[in-house]
C-alpha cells in the first residue's frame, strides 16, 4: 500500500518538528516548509501529496491565502487541507470551511487527536478516489457499449460492400456499383456523426440497451445542462 505523503507548513520550528515527527512515527511521509511561499515552491515541483497541514498565522502569506492558491492550481486543488491555529475565534473557522478545509485543529493539540484526524481524512479520501475510479470505469463500459452499437452497424456496411466490390475479377454494373458506393458513403457519414457527438459529450446520460445494459445516450450527453438531459 502506498505511503501517504503529507506536507506540513508552519513558521514555528517546534510545531513543524512535533507534527512531522508524529506523522513519521505513524508511518506517513512528511515534508516540512517554514512558510507558504516555500510550500508553494515544493508543490510546484511535486504536487503528489495526500494531505496538507498548515498553520493559519504565518508571515507574508497566511494560511488562508495559501489555501486559496492551492485551490487555484488544478494540480493541487484536490489535496485535503487541515488548518492549525492558536486562535479560538469562529471567524477563521467559518472562512476555512468556506475554502473547503476538511479539519480545523486549535493549538495546543494532542498528538493522538492529530493522528486520529489525519487517519480519518485519508480513509475518506481513499474511499472517494476508489468510488471515483469505479465511476470512471463504469462510464468507459457504457461508452464501449455505445460505440459497439452505434458504429458496428455502419462499419459492417462499409466492410461488406467493399468486400463485394473487390470480389471477383469484374466490377458490378455501373448502376449497382454506384448504389453500393452510396451505401458506403452513407455509412461513413453515420460513423462520422457518432464521432462528432462523442467529441461534444458534456455529461454522462444513459439509456437502457437490451433490457439490462446501460449505454450512453449521445444526444442527451451533448447537453451541458443536466436538467435538460432528464427530459
Amino acid at each position: 500500500m502506498k505511503q501517504a505523503n503529507i506536507l506540513v507548513v508552519d513558521d514555528d520550528a517546534a510545531i513543524r518538528k512535533i507534527v512531522s515527527t508524529n506523522l513519521t512515527r505513524a508511518g506517513y511521509g512528511a515534508v516540512v516548509a517554514p512558510d507558504a511561499e516555500q510550500a508553494l515552491a515544493i508543490l510546484s515541483e511535486n504536487g503528489d501529496f495526500d494531505l496538507i497541514i498548515s498553520d493559519v498565522m504565518m508571515p507574508r502569506v497566511d494560511g488562508m491565502e495559501f489555501r486559496k492558491r492551492v485551490l487555484s492550481n488544478e494540480r493541487t486543488a484536490h489535496i485535503p487541507f487541515v488548518m492549525l491555529t492558536a486562535k479560538r475565534g469562529t471567524d477563521d473557522r467559518i472562512s476555512s470551511y468556506e475554502l473547503d478545509v476538511v479539519a480545523y485543529l486549535t493549538k495546543p493539540f494532542e498528538a493522538k487527536e492529530l493522528l486520529a484526524k489525519v487517519a480519518s481524512i485519508l480513509r475518506q479520501e481513499s474511499r472517494r478516489v476508489a468510488y471515483t475510479s469505479e465511476q470512471r470505469l463504469e462510464a468507459i463500459r457504457q461508452l464501449t457499449v455505445t460505440l459497439n452499437h452505434e458504429i458496428n452497424n455502419p462499419l459492417s456496411t462499409v466492410l461488406g460492400q467493399a468486400e463485394l466490390l473487390l470480389r471477383g475479377d469484374a466490377l458490378p454494373p455501373p448502376e449497382k456499383a454506384r448504389k453500393m458506393v452510396g451505401e458506403i458513403r452513407e455509412a461513413g457519414y453515420r460513423i462520422r456523426e457518432v464521432i462528432q457527438k462523442i467529441n461534444r459529450i458534456r455529461q454522462i446520460a444513459t439509456k437502457t440497451y437490451l433490457s439490462d445494459i446501460e449505454m450512453v445516450d449521445l444526444d442527451r450527453a451533448m447537453s451541458e445542462k443536466p436538467e435538460e438531459s432528464a427530459k
